[in-house]
């Protein structure tokens, strides 16, 4: 009698990713035995010792005179000295129609050529090569995916995918072509204010009783704010307001223009004109924006940024902290609106919330803060981990996407 063949052992599961496609970034997370981990991206030891603290991939294409698609940090060091030929943020590209266009060019955008496609979305040309926005996604995706697979050491291809909220329904599908085209079977996509809520709710006190909770997610390149009811049985979303094409960015993009206006009127430059020029204004004022987070002045010392008919133009500008919230005005009078819309939506019988979360670079502007404490009437919470919080709620979301009830 031949001996008996053991059954096949099962394999171990292959964990699905968890992707945060930002602005600015990628963010990539997978359940490690059932806690949410980040998984780092980038290429050197030091460079991934800041991605597993949440410094992503950079969400940044250059296409090569070849016809090849660079991501991520090699595009990045493109991103001022050819313009032309490099995009960052490409996902406020996705589903766009170019007749759109115009309501969201950032500064960073600055020498790109835009066309639309037969279906009337958007094209940029890249040395003489025009990609659509799911080309462009795709390409970042794919880098992501095989940036976690080296980490996870096996293959992947899977994905739960998240969104801003509000995102339209064209930009989703074409994010989900996009993952399709880099390899990945989107498992799911998920809104970032709910993927939010439930990295917050892992972390809640054992028996903790149902709170409400805001969560006002300011992005660089869109923001939401959103309340929530949170309890042990799950996350119930009562009220939501967003805007998918206005953020940080869109600052970088008036810090630049101020800069350039002061810059005309003692050169005679228009440094508008400069595709590099904006976009390295663009780059500066971001680290402006951030150092007045915890400075009153922050200086641009930009040495022959360019040459006009007097000589070599030089920037060198004080930046200070009124200047930057009068420059901010707008987008924080806007986030305030929204959060006072979803404070008198009726499902909210006019309780007020218990916590309020803040997310995104932007919400670490004092003047932000400010208007925000004001309008929920309750200071913004302490201690939580916003950085990398999409990216994790969105891996325990996609093991349980019944968690949360819009």
């Amino acid at each position: 009698m031949p001996p008996r063949k053991s059954p096949p052992r099962a394999s171990k599961p292959v964990p699905a990713l968890a992707i945060d496609l930002g602005f600015c970034s990628i963010e990539v997370a997978f359940l490690d035995r059932e806690r949410p981990a980040a998984i780092p991206l980038r290429g050197s030891a030091i460079l991934q010792a800041l991605a597993a603290a949440g410094a992503g991939l950079p969400a940044v294409v250059h296409g090569t005179p070849g016809g090849d698609l660079l991501v991520g940090e090699a595009a990045e060091a493109q991103l001022v000295n050819k313009p032309r030929s490099t995009v960052a943020g490409v996902v406020r590209l996705l589903g766009l129609q170019h007749e759109a266009l115009a309501g969201c060019r950032p500064a960073i955008w600055s020498g790109l050529s835009f066309a639309a496609a037969q279906d009337g979305s958007v094209e940029v040309t890249l040395e003489g090569r025009a990609f659509g926005a799911v080309d462009l996604v795709a390409a970042l995706l794919r880098r992501a995916k095989e940036g976690a697979e080296a980490h996870l050491g096996h293959e992947v291809d899977a994905a739960t995918m998240a969104v801003p909220a509000g995102m339209p329904a064209a930009a989703r599908a074409a994010l989900v072509g996009a993952a399709n085209a880099a390899g990945l079977r989107v498992l799911g996509v998920v809104e970032a204010p709910a993927a939010i809520l439930r990295a917050w709710a892992a972390v809640r006190t054992d028996g903790a009783p149902r709170e409400r909770v805001a969560v006002v997610r300011v992005g660089g390149g869109s923001f939401d704010v959103t309340v929530a009811s949170v309890g042990a049985d799950g996350i119930e979303v009562l009220a939501q307001r967003s805007e998918p094409a206005q953020g940080g960015a869109d600052l970088d993009s008036g810090i630049a223009g101020w800069v350039a206006d002061r810059a005309l009127a003692t050169s005679g430059v228009d440094l508008r004109a400069e595709p590099a020029s904006m976009r390295r204004l663009a780059r500066v004022g971001e680290e402006v924006k951030i150092a007045l987070s915890t400075r009153e002045s922050g200086g641009m010392n930009l040495p022959f940024l360019s040459m006009g008919p007097k000589g070599p133009v030089n920037v060198a500008e004080v930046v200070t902290r009124a200047t930057l919230e009068e420059l901010a005005s707008e987008l924080v009078e806007r986030v305030v609106a929204h959060a006072r819309a979803v404070l008198g939506d009726p499902r909210l019988e006019g309780r007020p919330v218990d916590h309020v979360l803040l997310v995104g670079g932007m919400t670490r502007m004092p003047h932000l803060r400010r208007a925000i404490e004001a309008a929920f009437g309750r200071s913004p919470e302490e201690g939580f981990e916003d950085v990398g919080a999409i990216a994790r709620g969105s891996a325990l979301l996609g093991a349980d996407p019944s968690a949360v009830r819009l």
